[in-house]
């Protein structure tokens, strides 16, 4: 396509259609025979237009039907009449009962290759070029989502294995805190217990022998009374012997 000047075909120059799409793919220099004399609009024909072949202006060569591998005959050449009735309906000229253009253009050129660049069905073929990158994409986007998953899900394994090890610790340092507890508890009541034993056996110890010096003090003072006792009844005898021996010897005197 020529960009800066009117939207026309690359191959034979005429409006109204692209090259992909351009009934003369297979004439090799079409925009030269649709030119004419004067060339594309008064340019003579550019050997990349038609394929380094100028056109035979007063060439007849006998007409040739089309056969079946596509118009081609012997020596590799084709008929090119009735190209007016194929591109004539387009520009709105009256080619008919296969003129040809120029007048006299009833000439065939040697066939080229069909230029499969833009390939038969670009557009199926864009379609399938889509589906193939929408598909790697997929199966790119499906593996890379089962990937986040799967660490997704491992990190969750890890996170419960530790909230699991995390509890069973917190329980054991509970239970090792409760037995430590009852140990000291239990160490602690056996030593009030022996402190509370040892003073009632020592407060015992001393009633028992606070009792003993006292019934000892009271069997003393028994006894020194007693002795008191018969000291004065003795010496009270002693003394009504005396008396009485004194009268006694008063009366026989």
């Amino acid at each position: 396509m020529n960009y800066g000047g009117p939207r026309v075909c690359h191959h034979c120059r005429q409006p109204g259609h692209f090259l992909r799409d351009c009934p003369l793919r297979q004439v090799p220099n079409a925009a030269a025979l649709l030119s004419g004399n004067g060339g594309d609009q008064g340019r003579a024909p550019a050997p990349q237009d038609n394929d380094g072949l100028l056109p035979a202006q007063n060439a007849i060569v006998p007409y040739r039907p089309p056969t079946a591998n596509g118009g081609q005959g012997e020596g590799g050449r084709y008929n090119y009449q009735g190209v007016g009735q194929a591109h004539g309906g387009q520009q709105g000229q009256g080619y008919e009962n296969n003129q040809g253009y120029g007048n006299n253009y009833r000439t065939g050129y040697q066939q080229r290759p069909r230029n499969n660049w833009w390939g038969d069905n670009p557009e199926e073929e864009r379609d399938d070029r889509l589906e193939r990158v929408w598909g790697w994409y997929s199966k790119e986007m499906e593996t890379k989502d089962k990937e986040r998953r799967a660490k997704e899900e491992k990190q969750k394994e890890e996170e419960e294995k530790k909230k699991i090890q995390a509890t069973e610790e917190e329980r054991a340092k509970a239970k090792r805190e409760r037995e430590e507890f009852e140990q000291s508890l239990g160490k602690m009541v056996r030593d009030n217990m022996k402190d509370v034993c040892s003073e009632v056996i020592g407060k015992k110890a001393s009633t028992s022998q606070d009792t003993t010096a006292g019934r000892d003090d009271v069997a003393r003072g028994e006894e020194a009374r007693q002795e008191d006792t018969r000291r004065k009844q003795q010496e009270d005898r002693w003394s009504g012997r005396i008396r009485s021996q004194s009268t006694a010897r008063e009366t026989k005197a």
